[in-house]
């Protein structure tokens, strides 16, 4: 919930570059803590490696459609509507910079109407799998 927080600390100050970047933090988060419920997870043999339910994986990275997360999350990615997981993409990769790499765009080089599109997005795929804790 801590990067939620930061998510609207950057939102309400119209942060653009902040507000996305954090943004795309979050939902990596909730998506790592939705395995977490799912399963039994600990560290594994190396940064890269987590023991889901004893059996090593490599950690899910910043691509919010990788296959790890539609491995580990198929209930959730399956349930998918296309309008949610055009959603997904646009958040994972807002004008094509994944959203990890956005807090190196300059503020003034993102535009109002980009700006308002990762917000739309955001709060649908937001929404979705706030849905989709709430079942876990």
């Amino acid at each position: 919930e801590t990067r939620l927080k930061d998510f609207f600390l950057f939102r309400n100050n119209s942060r653009k570059v902040g507000t996305i970047h954090f943004g795309g933090i979050y939902i990596e988060c909730l998506l790592k803590s939705m395995i977490c419920c799912k399963y039994h997870v600990t560290e594994g043999s190396n940064n890269n490696k987590w023991l889901v339910d004893s059996n090593e994986v490599t950690r899910p990275a910043h691509r919010l459609l990788s296959r790890d997360y539609k491995h580990l999350l198929a209930d959730i990615y399956d349930d998918m509507s296309p309008d949610v997981e055009h959603a997904m993409e646009y958040v994972s990769d807002p004008d094509n910079v994944n959203f990890i790499d956005y807090r190196y765009r300059q503020e003034e080089l993102v535009s109002n109407q980009e700006y308002q599109e990762f917000l739309k997005n955001f709060q649908l795929v937001f929404h979705y799998l706030q849905g989709k804790k709430r079942e876990l």
